[in-house]
């Protein structure tokens, strides 16, 4: 009677799983991880009144390309890019907009169009500042000696500025060759900063 008993139930949770893997492997199941992104992690992109903000930390490595794919990004969390001003606090992954000051400061993600055509390029307003950014770089270049994730125009062989783009609260986000997908947040002053943005990863 005992066998009788306990026999069915084997039998039906060895066929329940049978079908749960079945089920997995035919729809394609996603891999996912999850990436933490400080708040300071800007790359040493930007600038404040003119000068590199030291405090900066390098981008964060978020997902490594073997092949050509896509994956989708969505970021979590908020971070304060400063501790005395109640608008500064709280920032979500799409950052705020502000009035641009005199001190000469300009974002990450302006960093492309000051290279470019200087610093008087930039409009009147920040935006997006606070939010996710991201700057994938091809592994020709990320396996050279020397390769440290943030600007290049710091002495190390590192991320030119016209790979960052905008991540914000999701991207879906497709590379067309090997490479690493970095993740940082668009502040020109981070020293101040504190929090942290979590970003899932999935394959697709």
């Amino acid at each position: 009677m005992i066998y009788q008993s306990i026999w069915p139930r084997r039998s039906v949770t060895i066929i329940a799983l049978f079908i749960l893997v079945t089920l997995s492997c035919t729809t394609g199941a996603a891999f996912a991880q999850t990436v933490h992104v400080d708040s300071k992690a800007a790359g040493y992109f930007g600038a404040y009144a003119r000068t590199v903000d030291e405090a900066s930390l390098d981008l964060v490595e978020a997902y490594v390309f073997s092949n050509p794919g896509t994956i989708t990004l969505t970021v979590n969390g908020n971070v304060d890019l400063h501790p005395d001003y109640a608008k500064f606090r709280g920032v979500g992954p799409n950052g705020i907009t502000f009035q641009r000051g005199t001190t000469g400061c300009h974002m990450p993600l302006e960093e492309g169009l000051v290279d470019a055509k200087g610093y008087g390029s930039v409009g009147a307003r920040m935006e997006r500042a606070g939010a996710v950014f991201g700057a994938f770089v091809p592994k020709s270049i990320v396996d050279k000696p020397g390769f440290r994730p943030i600007n290049e125009d710091i002495p190390s062989g590192g991320v030119s500025s016209d790979r960052l783009f905008f991540v914000g609260e999701r991207l879906d986000f497709s590379a067309h060759q090997p490479g690493t997908l970095f993740l940082g947040v668009n502040d020109c002053r981070p020293y101040n900063n504190s929090g942290s943005f979590y970003v899932s990863i999935m394959e697709k």
